[in-house]
């Protein structure tokens, strides 16, 4: 039997203590004899994100034979070291600084209890490996494709440039933004007939008011169906300049045969030959999107790259590579004893 924790949509405790989970979560698990029950009847217990991860030694505790894996969708500590590059201030500097030095306490604290981390990328697992060594861990990329993702061909269809992401996420907000107001006026004055696509949802009323009345750009707020989205779509632009982990947003374009422009940040843990061009520079991926636009060669190389990625990240190669990591976490765990 198998078990997996995985929450992201409640309010999370404090950035003190266990970890950063519900209440109610750590409550059941502490006091909640069924939970308890549930733990120790397991195989395997599978926790969901970093921040679950931090949980192992509670489970340990409670479940002392029970193999333990964590998915690592992002290792924090990229995204912390980020968070002190650009802080702007000795204040924050510093605060910064603390949150790393904590996020790494508590990964080294979790470590020796975990049985197997997966990671999405080679990026990712040399990251956590420089936070906390001697952590078993297996890279498993992320499944973003199976029999019925559509396969497009580009060429004829009108110049619709698009930018998918949800954009509750501020990171993907200010790359809308970026991409709205400095990257597609430069397209917009050779391209007067091109048009800008954002999709998806979470907008706030600001970046949407300031969005909405810009010459050329549309905004589709949320949609039920990716593959209909992109099926307009002559190229997305992904202009992304902080985060962390493996972009899916890029790799969805990728797969289904659109030409694909991002940043060195969008393209991190990623084949940079999948993508038409990766660059940080505005004028530079305003080029790239008129090169699209006007050159079917774009077409042609977004099609190979697609039947490239389709197989690096299916799902079948997804199922192949997680079970083989359960299996070792299993056989780890039992030669523990």
């Amino acid at each position: 039997m198998a078990l997996t924790v995985v929450h992201r949509a409640l309010p999370v405790l404090p950035s003190r203590g266990l970890a950063e989970a519900p209440w109610h979560f750590l409550a059941d698990l502490l006091i909640d004899r069924s939970v308890r029950r549930l733990l120790r009847a397991a195989d395997l217990v599978d926790l969901q994100w970093e921040e679950y991860g931090r949980l192992t030694p509670l489970i340990r505790k409670v479940a002392p034979n029970v193999a333990t894996t964590c998915m690592f969708h992002d290792v924090n500590e990229q995204k912390l070291t980020r968070s002190i590059d650009t802080a702007g201030d000795r204040v924050g500097t510093r605060a910064a600084l603390a949150d790393r030095a904590r996020n790494r306490r508590l990964l080294r604290r979790a470590a020796p209890a975990l049985d197997r981390a997966f990671v999405l990328s080679e990026k990712d697992r040399v990251l956590l490996e420089g936070c906390t060594s001697g952590l078993p861990s297996a890279i498993v990329r992320p499944p973003l494709v199976d029999d019925s993702t559509p396969l497009f061909d580009v060429d004829s269809r009108p110049p619709i440039i698009g930018f998918v992401a949800a954009l509750r996420r501020h990171e993907n907000r200010d790359a809308a933004l970026r991409l709205a107001t400095r990257i597609w006026p430069l397209v917009r004055s050779a391209r007067p007939d091109a048009r800008l696509r954002i999709i998806g949802g979470g907008l706030e009323d600001a970046p949407r008011a300031q969005l909405s009345g810009l010459p050329g750009v549309e905004l589709t707020g949320f949609v039920d169906d990716l593959d209909e989205a992109y099926s307009g779509l002559r190229a997305t632009v992904s202009p992304i300049d902080r985060g962390a982990g493996v972009k899916f947003k890029v790799i969805e374009s990728i797969v289904r045969g659109i030409p694909t422009l991002t940043t060195t940040v969008g393209a991190e843990g990623i084949d940079t030959d999948l993508f038409d061009l990766v660059s940080d520079d505005d004028h530079e991926l305003a080029q790239g999107v008129l090169d699209a636009l006007s050159n079917d060669g774009a077409a042609v190389r977004a099609r190979k790259a697609a039947m490239r990625a389709r197989t690096t990240y299916g799902a079948r190669e997804f199922a192949k590579e997680y079970l083989s990591g359960v299996e070792d976490a299993l056989m780890s765990r039992q030669a523990r004893g």
